[in-house]
């Protein structure tokens, strides 16, 4: 069962994969599996960053508009982020065993 966000916390991650083709060529299926597993949060997950580094994904939550509009969110509890990069650590794994075909 998925660990649902606390009140006030962030429902929003961005999701910043390893660099390479194989991850490239995985970010939707990246994005519904973590959309299966917790349904009640947003993430988005994207490519195109000059974060990407070879060997991690980064997840960044996303805390509101610095707009002075709108309250900011809470940082996600510790369990929320331990259980969404124990999903995502099952892609490294996929990726070291399952080759990017030609």
């Amino acid at each position: 069962m998925p660990i649902k966000a606390e009140d006030g916390e962030t429902r929003e991650f961005l999701v910043i994969p390893p660099a390479g083709a194989w991850f490239d060529t995985r970010r939707r299926e990246i994005a519904i599996e973590l959309e299966r597993r917790f349904p009640d949060m947003k993430f988005t997950v994207t490519v195109e960053s000059s974060e990407q580094d070879e060997r991690a994904f980064k997840l960044i939550p996303i805390l509101g508009a610095a707009d002075g509009n709108t309250p900011m969110l809470k940082w996600p509890s510790m369990d929320v982020i331990e259980d969404v990069l124990n999903c995502l650590a099952g892609f490294i794994v996929q990726s070291e065993t399952k080759p990017l075909l030609h």
